[in-house]
């Protein structure tokens, strides 16, 4: 189960990387993993200081750390 999480981890940092500040309720569609295993991978990122999070209106967007959200 560890690595699938570590996996789905690398493809929400890879789509981050390329596309910048995304809503947490596209992200799982966009890197065609499913919702809960995306969640897992967000949460795995979010303890390693990996992301940011914004909330834009009713919209929460996550982004990486070093990046600005869009």
């Amino acid at each position: 189960m560890e690595a699938q999480i570590g996996e789905a981890a690398g493809r929400i940092w890879q789509y981050l990387d390329k596309h910048g500040a995304t809503a947490l309720i596209n992200l799982s569609q966009r890197v065609k993993v499913r919702p809960q295993m995306a969640a897992m991978a967000i949460g795995w990122l979010a303890r390693e200081g990996k992301l940011s999070f914004v909330k834009a209106g009713r919209i929460m967007k996550v982004n990486l750390r070093d990046r600005r959200a869009a």
